[in-house]
């Protein structure tokens, strides 16, 4: 989703590095407890990236990461909502190259990006027959995300409250 992420820590974190490993949000915890020399809980589903920031060393390599989400965004085919976005739930794979979004189940691609060559996405490779296998293959590791994850989409997920008191 390309979302900027800074972090400033004097004698760990070398000035003017620019890390360039994908990291998802479940990432943050373990990451930033390492940094503080702490250690992550085993219920924790991220992984620790510190090294990837505090070293030359690449660190743990990270292929792809899964998003989802609900957020209100423009889509050609959906029916507005009253803000103008298309309301349904959404499943993303991030590459280091490629982005392929998914709404309301796995088999209807609305989106799928080269970021390399158009990295404001806006030429949508989805659905054509120059990146069919592409897609599928981006398709195939974004379902095996969904199952890893235990990712009931595109049925609702129990409230995280529920998950925690009931297990």
């Amino acid at each position: 989703l390309q979302v900027p992420l800074m972090m400033r820590l004097p004698g760990r974190i070398p000035a003017g590095s620019e890390p360039r490993t994908l990291i998802n949000s479940l990432d943050l915890m373990p990451t930033l407890l390492s940094l503080c020399g702490m250690p992550s809980p085993h219920s924790c589903a991220g992984m620790d990236l510190a090294g990837t920031l505090t070293s030359d060393d690449a660190g743990p390599s990270v292929e792809s990461i899964y998003c989802e989400g609900k957020v209100s965004s423009p889509h050609r085919d959906a029916q507005p909502n009253a803000q103008g976005g298309d309301p349904r739930p959404w499943r993303a794979l991030i590459t280091q190259r490629y982005k392929l979004n998914v709404r309301t189940e796995y088999s209807i691609v609305d989106g799928l990006f080269d970021l390399q060559e158009d990295p404001l996405e806006m030429r949508n490779l989805a659905n054509t027959s120059e990146s069919r296998s592409l897609q599928g293959e981006l398709l195939a590791e974004l379902k095996a995300w969904g199952q890893k994850t235990k990712d009931p989409f595109p049925a609702r997920a129990k409230q995280a409250k529920k998950w925690y008191e009931n297990g």
